[in-house]
């Protein structure tokens, strides 16, 4: 059987890697230390489509008010004040469907936002240890609609200011999807690019295309191609094949310059493809030379940057670590010094 002689060289040692070893893992342990402050749950009525989802999924009729219930629980001992919207599904500039979004700038295409057909309180307080239930009017529109409205009942823990400012607040909040239809009928979707100009998205240079769903039909697995040529050359290249498009919406699709800007007349080659559908689309574009320097001037190289930040990080962690060996080996040596001194 091992044993250990467990004197001050050893004590101090073990002293140094343990104090290492709280500073490498602090980050992981802070953060899996928070716990869940309120959960929310629909409650499905009987005009449910499909009974297994856990989001309403409605058959609706023109004209008519339906209440939308769902359940706040608090197992925490104190209250919680939520903020509530309804929010109407948009795609955000990633090519994912965002629920979150209170004020958006609205697509031509969309007849019904949800936001506009649900009324609600905005804040609701949630006692402690305690589940209560919070209601949504829904009034759809006396005109019959073709296909999907879509839309979220978002709920956020509202901060309190006071915190202390170095203090890490997790911020909470929950999304129950609701889909609206009026009946069964497919509805193919239909996409257009329209602008395609030069941008710069976290000083990074970029190519941005506007992609337009202009159907009310949600568009799922969706892979986007853009390549940028000069004189058939290519210039720079991005395919996501993880797009996901709201009803009658459309988003910034980014392809990274990966480089400063040079003016010039330039063409875009761009793919969309379903399982069922593909689409194709080919845009010329100009930068100008005035847009390339104010872009330019701001811009930040993805290489340059990634590895400053590693080495700060690094250079950060060294030190830390550098600083607590130092403590621990003074103390260590001083402790040894008081051992001799008293065996003298």
């Amino acid at each position: 059987m091992l044993s250990i002689n467990w004197n001050k060289k050893t004590m101090c040692f073990v002293l140094t890697a343990l104090l290492l070893l709280v500073i490498i893992n602090s980050r992981q342990i802070s953060v899996s230390a928070s716990e869940m402050k309120f959960s929310v749950e629909a409650k499905i009525p009987d005009n449910q489509i499909d009974k297994d989802k856990t989001y309403f999924d409605l058959l609706v009729k023109p004209g008519e008010t339906q209440d939308l219930i769902v359940l706040l629980k608090n197992d925490t001992n104190e209250k919680r004040e939520i903020e509530v919207a309804a929010n109407t599904a948009i795609t955000n500039d990633n090519g994912i469907i965002d629920y979150t979004m209170a004020n958006y700038k609205r697509d031509r295409t969309l007849a019904y936002a949800f936001k506009d057909i649900v009324s609600t309180d905005n804040k609701v307080v949630i006692p402690p240890k305690s589940e209560i239930s919070h209601t949504f009017k829904l009034a759809i529109p006396p005109e019959k609609f073709k296909g999907v409205i879509l839309g979220g009942l978002f709920f956020k823990e509202k901060l309190n200011n006071s915190s202390k400012k170095n203090q890490i607040n997790n911020e909470f909040a929950y999304v129950i999807g609701v889909q609206l239809t009026e009946s069964h009928e497919a509805i193919e979707p239909d996409l257009k690019v329209n602008k395609v100009s030069p941008d710069q998205k976290n000083y990074r240079n970029v190519i941005v295309a506007n992609v337009q769903n202009t159907a009310p039909t949600i568009i799922k697995n969706m892979q986007i191609t853009g390549t940028v040529y000069k004189n058939d050359k290519i210039i720079c290249s991005i395919s996501n094949d993880k797009v996901r498009m709201a009803p009658n919406s459309n988003f910034n699709f980014q392809i990274p310059w990966n480089n400063k800007f040079k003016p010039g007349k330039y063409k875009l080659a761009l793919e969309a493809k379903t399982s069922e559908k593909t689409w194709n689309w080919k845009k010329n574009f100009e930068i100008k030379s005035d847009t390339a320097k104010k872009y330019n001037k701001k811009v930040v190289g993805i290489t340059e940057n990634q590895t400053s930040s590693l080495l700060y990080h690094l250079a950060i962690a060294i030190l830390c670590g550098i600083i607590i060996v130092l403590f621990a080996i003074m103390f260590c040596k001083r402790k040894s010094k008081g051992d001799q001194n008293e065996l003298s």
